[in-house]
């Protein structure tokens, strides 16, 4: 394996996911919310369908229940990421939905019996403190913004249990298929019932950016793992948070309040605490990272 190559993709991939946030909220005051998951949801379903007929590749839905499942869950946890995308500034969002992993790891060990190691429990502590930080609770009301965010990295971490579970017996090709055919399911008929809003003009170049990026993340985030285990690389995801916010400040000058700073700083130390728990040792922990771990799965297109 070549770690630096691994590593230099996975910090072009955090970029790029950072980038698809930027399309969403470029595109988000022109189209609605639901409308913009249905295009990305179809771009990505006929690249990913094309991608299995060149390489004569057969759906394997012995677990279609748990397929479809997790296929809505992930629909409804990228539209919650996209609405508070529009809401929110980009920083506090992104910082918001990368605490998904530890509800992985809370719910790995609910449901799959998982193991979770006194680090992550302090990880998590430290990750929570943090997003209490950015949201500002107190005798005024929390902004709904920030409640979606929280809800998308709840649904999310919901989601992504499953593909622990389904990836025990079902290809990715299969999980990701099927991820796609119920994000169309669920957006086509939404987006027909509220009205279907032509873009016009500009918004298809940015629909173009949006479909593009989540490409190009997808391209990049599958190949830093084929260079780098999982526990090796996967801290550098959180880099998107720190894309997001330099991109908020640039584009929307969304300067961001001490608050926010601190959160943020909390919730990559409570990243980086359960990746230092997590980081191999030798030559059989590094074989024993390729698995899935709660901070080591590969994140996909939101």
């Amino acid at each position: 394996m070549n770690k630096k190559k691994g590593v230099a993709l996975a910090i072009i991939a955090a970029l790029f996911y950072s980038l698809i946030s930027v399309c969403v909220k470029w595109i988000g005051g022109v189209l609605p919310t639901v409308e913009i998951l249905l295009f990305r949801g179809l771009v990505m379903w006929i690249v990913g369908c094309s991608t299995m007929l060149v390489q004569r590749q057969k759906l394997d839905n012995r677990k279609l229940p748990l397929l479809m499942a997790r296929g809505l869950s992930g629909a409804f946890g990228a539209l919650t990421y996209y609405a508070a995308v529009a809401s929110i500034p980009l920083a506090e969002t992104m910082a918001l939905v990368n605490l998904s992993p530890f509800v992985i790891s809370v719910l790995a060990a609910i449901f799959l019996k998982e193991k979770i190691h006194r680090w992550h429990v302090i990880a998590l502590l430290i990750s929570f403190a943090g997003a209490l930080v950015i949201i500002r609770p107190g005798f005024s009301t929390v902004q709904v913004g920030y409640l979606i965010a929280l809800a998308s990295a709840f649904i999310t971490g919901c989601s992504y249990t499953m593909v622990r579970k389904l990836k025990q017996d079902v290809d990715t090709q299969t999980i990701v298929f099927w991820y796609n055919a119920m994000t169309v399911a669920v957006a086509l008929p939404v987006t027909l019932l509220k009205g279907f809003v032509m873009p016009q003009g500009l918004v298809w170049v940015k629909l173009l950016c949006l479909g593009l990026c989540s490409l190009l993340f997808n391209y990049f985030n599958t190949a830093s793992y084929q260079y780098a285990s999982a526990g090796e690389i996967s801290i550098y995801t959180y880099l998107s948070i720190i894309f997001s916010s330099l991109i908020g400040i640039f584009l929307w000058k969304e300067h961001l309040v001490l608050s926010t700073v601190i959160g943020i700083v909390l919730i990559l130390a409570g990243a980086y605490c359960s990746f230092v728990a997590k980081k191999p040792t030798g030559e059989k922990a590094v074989e024993g990272t390729k698995a899935d771990g709660a901070f080591g799965a590969k994140k996909e297109d939101p």
